[in-house]
Order: structure tokens, then sequence, then C-alpha cells
């Protein structure tokens, strides 16, 4: 089982993003732990022991999405959610993936 949050400061998203994955949830084995709409409350009540994989938006206030993943997202699997296509190599870059 892949436990997982979303993290994203736009409510709609949120909600959009999690019915997205609710509908391959089962078939990929997906649990949802939490989701924050905030990075500041995500940093502050997640316990990196909780979830395996981190869905969390590239642009929001406080702690960017690369910011926020290396802050509790060490050694776990990250998606990046965007809606530009300027962020790619930032995020490559600063979290010296391969793409």
């Amino acid at each position: 089982m892949i436990r997982y949050i979303i993290v994203d400061d736009n409510p709609k998203v949120l909600e959009k993003v999690k019915a997205k994955i609710d509908t391959v949830a089962h078939e990929y084995e997906l649990e949802h732990i939490a989701s924050f709409n905030s990075s500041k409350k995500a940093f502050e009540e997640v316990n990196q022991a909780d979830f395996d994989l981190l869905v969390v938006d590239f642009e929001m206030p406080v702690y960017n999405g690369v910011e926020l993943a290396k802050k509790i997202a060490n050694d776990k699997k990250i998606i990046f959610l965007t809606s530009t296509t300027d962020n790619e190599k930032l995020v490559i870059n600063n979290l010296d993936i391969s793409g």
C-alpha cells in the first residue's frame, strides 16, 4: 500500500486531485492519508513516517513545493503539481533529480 498526502493552497485543486487519484487508488493500492491547503500546516503536522508519496503544488505561499519537499519528504516519492511549464528545470535542479 502506498500512503500519500496532498498539499495545495487551492482547495478546489485539492478536491479534484484527490477525486482523480480515487479513481485509480484501488488498482494501484493507494491510501490517502491527509490533504493540506497550506504548506505551513503540512510542515507543522506531517510525520514523515506516515506517508510514502507527497503530491504537492509547486507554487504556494510560505513554502513552495520544492522547499516543502526538502523539509518533509526526504527519501520519499514526490509528484509536483504546476500549471506552468517553466518549473521543470527549477524542480530538477533544486532536488538533484533526473526528470
